[in-house]
């Protein structure tokens, strides 16, 4: 065969085969035909070939539609279970809100009782240095034994208060870092 015609059959494969949108008309197929009759069977394989195309091409649309189908009733399903758990969520999220409401509630009475006892406190160490300040002072001040005793056992009674308080201040500061730990679990 001549380089021109099987130049021809190449490019007229190329359209058959490459799905050009050119197509070639009844008197081209003929010449080619004509010139090569072996080309029938490439030309009906093709024909083949693009019903076979042709029926997958359906079925991947069908499926396709099939699949996004039950894809947008997933897509539903899925925003109802968001709405229904994300409630249930926001509830169970919020359930120990009112006992934080409590705790915070007792945690700042507390903070206002522990800042009365260390002014207490503070009032009683001052008392008390003013005391041994002015019994430094006895004779110059010309105190008498009397009032020098009265002093000492307002020292004394303060030195116990003083220690009572301290207690009572460890047992509330104790109370108050329970409830920061309860706030810390419940948060």
């Amino acid at each position: 065969m001549s380089r021109k015609v099987l130049f021809g059959i190449f490019i007229i494969s190329l359209y058959f085969l490459g799905g050009c949108s050119s197509r070639v008309n009844d008197d081209e197929v003929g010449m080619v035909l004509h010139q090569d009759p072996a080309f029938k069977r490439v030309i009906e394989d093709k024909k083949r070939s693009e019903e076979q195309i042709s029926l997958l091409t359906r079925e991947l649309n069908e499926k396709r539609k099939n699949i996004n189908s039950k894809i947008d009733i997933l897509k539903k399903e899925l925003r109802g279970e968001e709405t229904r758990l994300g409630s249930d969520i926001g509830r169970l999220q919020h359930k120990f809100d009112p006992l934080i409401d409590v705790i915070k509630e007792e945690a700042k009475d507390l903070r206002g009782e522990i800042k009365e006892h260390e002014v207490t406190l503070l009032d009683i160490e001052r008392t008390m240095k003013d005391l041994n300040t002015l019994l430094s002072k006895e004779g110059a001040l010309s105190i008498s034994k009397e009032e020098a005793n009265r002093w000492l056992q307002k020292i004394d009674s303060l030195q116990s208060e003083k220690i009572n308080i301290k207690k009572e201040l460890e047992k509330l500061k104790l109370r108050l870092k329970v409830f920061e730990t309860k706030l810390k679990i419940l948060r």
